[in-house]
């Protein structure tokens, strides 16, 4: 086996339910049984040294938008989240997978929980999780301490961006927070099917991120690239927004707005989960 020469090297599997070489796919979390109501805290793995960076890979049990949350558990009860709302949104197919690499910091030592909801009442569904911990974080660089939402999910989706009925042109700007509660170093993201698993017609679409008052938004992330088609009907696999540097101060009003070559309400729509890393 395989030992590196330093410990910035190093990588583990972290999560309980998966070993190795091995495809298990047991659950990680379950759904409450009660629709967009997150399910009980459960323990999916030890940090055997500190983290600076984590991998992550989902898989529903039922082809649905999920919202996950990860946290560290203190073994009596109490989990501080480091990872809140992020929409995984596999609606289209039950077999998908999403995979995210997040330069979050985790203390050696520390007991990993996740916990999760969808826009279904069975408490037998849920997901797994696989999670790989990171001595080294993106660059070298010291991981953030959490992850938090810049956008009020919807029925465990993310909000709702709708280009408009002029194709090619971009349509209004969407808020997706009026402000934002802390101080934001960097933000990545995910974008899901906002319910439409059938489509029409092959299409192109792009996004574009702006902070700012209304009418005065101010570009922070110009012209993300997506389509669908075919038989892929939406964005899929859902595509990332990977970790990206960028400052938003505390307080401050983040808007989204999206350009489509198909105008056809519904078919033209996406949905988006934005989130910020805090130091």
């Amino acid at each position: 086996m395989f030992q590196p020469s330093r410990p910035s090297d190093r990588i583990e599997l972290c999560t309980t339910n998966a070993t190795e070489g091995n495809t298990n796919t047991s659950l990680s979390c379950q759904a409450s049984g009660t629709a967009n109501v997150k399910g009980p805290w459960s323990d999916i793995g030890t940090a055997n040294f500190t983290y600076e960076a984590i991998a992550l890979s989902f898989t529903p049990k039922q082809a649905n938008s999920w919202l996950v949350d990860l946290g560290i558990n203190d073994g009596a009860g109490n989990v501080a989240v480091i990872l809140q709302d992020l929409n995984v949104d596999l609606s289209v197919n039950s077999n998908a997978f999403l995979n995210i690499h997040l330069p979050l910091h985790i203390p050696r030592g520390s007991t990993i929980s996740a916990r999760c909801a969808y826009n279904g009442t069975s408490s037998t569904f849920g997901m797994s999780i696989q999670l790989w911990g990171m001595a080294a974080g993106i660059h070298g660089l010291p991981g953030y301490s959490r992850a938090v939402p810049l956008y009020s999910p919807s029925s465990s989706q993310g909000a709702a961006i709708d280009p408009g009925g002029t194709a090619n042109t971009a349509g209004s700007w969407v808020e997706l927070v009026s402000s934002c509660s802390d101080e934001i170093a960097a933000i990545f993201g995910s974008i899901g099917q906002n319910g439409d698993t059938v489509r029409g017609s092959t299409a192109t679409a792009i996004m574009d991120l702006a902070i700012g008052a209304a009418g005065s938004e101010e570009m922070i992330f110009p012209s993300f690239f997506m389509g669908w088609g075919g038989t892929l009907d939406g964005p899929f696999p859902p595509p990332l927004l990977d970790p990206q540097a960028c400052y938003i101060p505390k307080g401050t009003r983040i808007a989204a707005r999206g350009t489509c070559s198909d105008n056809t309400a519904g078919d033209r729509t996406w949905s988006l989960c934005l989130m910020g890393l805090v130091r």
